[in-house]
C-alpha cells in the first residue's frame, strides 16, 4: 500500500464515522465542525494565494468564512443576498485599513474569492440537514457519503484504468476514466439512499448525483 493511500485510509477510518455521526445529530455541533473545516480550508487557500504573490487578509477572511454557516442556518432564515453584501463590504472595509500601497485591490480580490469559494460553498454542508422536511438527516448523510464515494471511485479508477488525461495542465494525474467513475459513484450512492428518503424523485436523484460528481471534482481540480 502506497503512503498516500495509507494516509487516506487512516484519515477515513477516523473522520468518516465521526463526521457522519455529527451530520446525523445536526444542530450546533454540525455548525461548529463546519466552521472549523471551513476555517482551515480558507487558511490553506490563502496560503496557496501567498505562494502566487498575493497577500489576502488571512484572519478577517477566516472569520468571515467561519461565520457563513451560522448566518445561512440562522432563525429566521436570513437572505443570501444580504450575506453577500456584508462580505463584500467587510472585505473592502479591511482593505481600507491596510497601508501597503498598490496592493489593496488584488489582496481584497483574493480574500473575497477565498471567502466565497471555500467559505460559502463549504458552509453548504448543514443546509440539507436543516431543511424543514422529514428525512433531512439521511438526505444530508447521503450527500456527504456521495462525496466520499465519488472521491474514492475517481482515485482508484484513475489509478487502475486512467489513460486519457485531458486535464494535464491543471492536474496531471487526473484522468477522464477516473472522473467518469467518480460521477457514477456519486449517483450510485444517492440511488442507494433513495428508498429511505421518499421525498426524493428520480429527477432529484440525478440532480444531486451529478452536482456532487461534477462539482466535487471541479473543486478538486
Amino acid at each position: 500500500m502506497s503512503s498516500n493511500l495509507a494516509r487516506r485510509a487512516g484519515a477515513a477510518s477516523v473522520f468518516v464515522p465521526a463526521l457522519s455521526a455529527i451530520v446525523w445529530w445536526g444542530g450546533a455541533p454540525l455548525l461548529v465542525v463546519t466552521a472549523l473545516i471551513v476555517g482551515v480550508g480558507t487558511w490553506e487557500f490563502f496560503r496557496l494565494c501567498g505562494q502566487k504573490g498575493a497577500r489576502p487578509f488571512v484572519w478577517p477572511g477566516i472569520l468571515m468564512s467561519a461565520g457563513i454557516g451560522p448566518w445561512l442556518c440562522g432563525e429566521p432564515r436570513r437572505h443570501a443576498e444580504g450575506l453577500l453584501m456584508l462580505l463584500v463590504v467587510g472585505v473592502l472595509a479591511v482593505a481600507l485599513t491596510r497601508r501597503r500601497e498598490g496592493a489593496s485591490l488584488p489582496d481584497a480580490g483574493a480574500t473575497l474569492f477565498g471567502v466565497l469559494y471555500v467559505g460559502l460553498l463549504g458552509s453548504a454542508l448543514p443546509l440539507p440537514r436543516n431543511l424543514p422536511v422529514p428525512h433531512a438527516a439521511p438526505l444530508a448523510l447521503a450527500v456527504l457519503v456521495s462525496v466520499w464515494v465519488m472521491d474514492a471511485f475517481a482515485y482508484f479508477a484513475g489509478r487502475l484504468f486512467g489513460r486519457t488525461r485531458p486535464f494535464a495542465r491543471v492536474s496531471p494525474k487526473k484522468s477522464l476514466e477516473g472522473c467518469v467513475a467518480g460521477v457514477c459513484g456519486a449517483l450510485g450512492v444517492i440511488w442507494a439512499f433513495a428508498p429511505g428518503i421518499p421525498a426524493l424523485l428520480p429527477r432529484d436523484i440525478w440532480a444531486i448525483g451529478l452536482l456532487v460528481g461534477i462539482g466535487g471534482q471541479a473543486g478538486d481540480f
